[in-house]
């Protein structure tokens, strides 16, 4: 599909300094653009980066706009280059299949489970008994729908995603391929020299505009609901626990990791790699550093790193001295030559002096 750059500068709501007839076929970075495709620039560094304008036209912020009009770049004012690339390009590329509201027939469908209209479900999804599927949901190939689970509008749940019995998706959540939401959390008891399980009896709520990554998985609930907050994003390969209480409009990095019955505030970050222990609470607002290992509770609007994790200008302090330590360990080494040439010589001169060197 093809737009001019008069009808793109209408679709992202911006100002045109260029050709408006333009024809612009893509929508790519700025290292791949050519002269029809459109690119977006964010800051002077990438700009100045440039060896030559090779792209069509460039989505840019005010600052840079005098920039591209002293070289006679096609360009567009907007606020947000990132974001209205991003409605140009899904303007650009061919519209999915399965987006029509369709039901294949090669699906399982359940006599007692209720479809909203517009749906769409594709080939070999299986919906349990008396699942529920909101209006304009989609529902990809080889997904599992189990018993008793509600599903909102304009939801999208992606190919070989697992929803166990009684997993609630609101409006507009996107699961991601392979994620499994509400299996059982790790509960276990010793018995008589046995690991005894404890069933897992509750369920998964997961609440409007939340996106759970690829082959990430949410256990369901010992007693009551694993719950995670309206907005929050979670991104692949990401572990919540049993019960837990995530926020509104929390940021989970690949491969977090959030033991069972923790809970956090909202526009709480966990950035890669961290690990939380059972039973902590997230402040609203905190920041966890890559890889920081929590064992005890973070108050509200604070930067920890580390493991166990502590303010990060602590963290950082103790970062720079380790990164000190080998010049220590020499300056160290030389101390203790020169005090141990120092005290033989002391020592020498004691023997020197003393009556039985007087005497000899």
């Amino acid at each position: 599909m093809s737009y001019t750059l008069g009808e793109i500068a209408g679709i992202v709501d911006g100002t045109l300094h260029g050709d408006p007839a333009r024809l612009i076929d893509a929508a790519l970075p700025f290292t791949e653009a050519s002269g029809r495709d459109i690119t977006f620039i964010q800051s002077l560094k990438q700009a100045k980066s440039l060896d030559s304008m090779r792209a069509g036209a460039y989505l840019v912020p005010s600052d840079l706009l005098d920039f591209f009009i002293e070289r006679n770049a096609n360009c567009i004012l907007v606020r947000e280059p990132l974001l209205a690339m991003q409605t140009i390009s899904k303007r650009l590329q061919a519209p999915l299949l399965l987006t029509s509201p369709a039901i294949d027939p090669r699906a399982a469908i359940d006599p007692t489970a209720e479809i909203g209209p517009h749906v769409a479900i594709g080939p070999f999804a299986v919906i349990g008994a008396y699942a529920r599927i909101g209006a304009h949901s989609i529902i990809h190939p080889h997904v599992v729908v189990g018993q008793r689970c509600e599903i909102g509008e304009q939801v999208e749940v992606h190919p070989h995603a697992v929803l166990y019995a009684r997993t609630t998706l609101r409006d507009r959540s996107v699961i991601h391929a392979g994620a499994i939401i509400g299996c059982d959390g790790f509960g276990y008891r010793l018995v008589d020299g046995k690991h005894s399980k404890i069933e897992q009896m509750g369920g998964v709520e997961i609440e409007k505009d939340v996106e759970v990554g690829a082959c990430s998985t949410i256990d369901r609930a010992t007693f009551g609901t694993t719950k995670i907050g309206e907005g929050t994003k979670i991104d692949n390969l990401v572990m919540v626990g049993h019960n837990c209480k995530v926020g509104k409009h929390n940021i989970f990095v690949s491969q977090v990791g959030v033991s069972g019955s923790c809970e956090t505030g909202d526009y709480v970050v966990l950035a890669g790699q961290v690990g939380i222990a059972d039973h902590v609470k997230i402040g609203t607002g905190a920041v966890l550093m890559a890889k920081s290992g929590v064992p005890r509770d973070v108050p509200e609007k604070v930067i920890y790193g580390g493991s166990p994790a502590r303010p990060d200008w602590q963290f950082k302090r103790e970062q720079l001295s380790l990164s000190k330590l080998p010049d220590i360990r020499r300056e160290l080494a030389e101390v203790r030559r020169v005090l141990g040439l120092a005290a033989n010589n002391e020592k020498n001169k004691d023997s020197a002096d003393s009556p039985q060197s007087k005497v000899a």
